[in-house]
């Protein structure tokens, strides 16, 4: 089990014990996390950084703790990783509990039609506002991708280095070289996972812009435009960092279809 920090909630601690539970209670809810673009209030503390707690655990299989640069990847993996749409039971999910699914790949699957149906029938004073929530999402996300993106090749830089140390440091027990191969491959996951789910979030934005254009046409839409074209342009310095994880030891299931 990992170094962090224990969080004060104790739903969180009987997560951990009975991660079962947290499996049943995500397949049960089946809907999406967060409240449309405004972070879910905490069950703990207000330490926290795009609203995600600072003092969160993962299931893993490693004995080792986490590095700074793990424990802060995670944490701005967290809201990428979720559907950027708001309604369904899972917005009644405590942060903590919701985070331990996600990270078990047991959270709420995409839909990239969510979103843009979402936006559509949330009350809004007039268009313009429906154009200013998608051009803030974006936003956010980018501001979040901007962080993640540095943050991922720190810890990639770190996993070959425990790698090629593997072969180098006399005396490894099994445990260790498991927990570091463990920690690698848990590692890698986490950004691949990223890296699809920044595609399916650029679709459900678009997907988005589309309907609004129809709906509510505005000359807002060329800014929605701008915005999301820079938005994809962000993706691709990601590909760098999602193609140099490590494959070996990382399982692809999950349930993001």
């Amino acid at each position: 089990m990992s170094g962090t920090r224990r969080p004060r909630g104790g739903l969180l601690l009987a997560a951990r014990a009975a991660p079962l539970a947290v499996a049943a209670l995500a397949t049960l809810l089946g809907g999406c996390s967060g409240d449309f673009d405004r972070p879910r209030p905490l069950v703990f503390g207000e330490d926290s950084t795009f609203g995600v707690p600072l003092a969160l655990v993962e299931p893993t299989h490693s004995q080792f703790a986490f590095t700074d640069a793990e424990r802060r990847m995670r944490e701005l993996a967290y809201p990428l990783l979720l559907p950027p749409d708001g309604g369904g039971l899972w917005e009644l999910v405590p942060v903590d509990l919701s985070y331990v699914a996600v990270m078990a790949d047991q959270g709420p699957p995409y839909d990239i039609k969510a979103y843009g149906t979402t936006l559509m029938t949330i009350p809004a004073r007039s268009e313009v506002e429906r154009y200013a929530r998608l051009i803030d999402a974006i936003t956010a996300d980018m501001s979040v991708i901007d962080h993640f993106n540095p943050t991922a090749r720190h810890v990639l830089d770190g996993d070959g280095e425990r790698l090629r140390n593997l072969s180098a440091v006399p005396g490894l027990t099994e445990a260790e070289r498991q927990s570091a191969r463990a920690r690698v491959a848990e590692n890698a996951r986490i950004i691949k996972r990223v890296g699809a789910c920044l595609r399916l979030r650029a679709a459900a934005y678009r997907y988005a812009a589309q309907r609004l254009a129809i709906a509510v046409p505005s000359h807002l839409l060329a800014d929605v435009d701008r915005k999301l074209a820079t938005y994809e342009r962000r993706i691709y310095p990601f590909d760098e960092v999602s193609d140099a994880a490590p494959l070996g030891g990382v399982h692809s299931g999950g349930v993001y279809k």
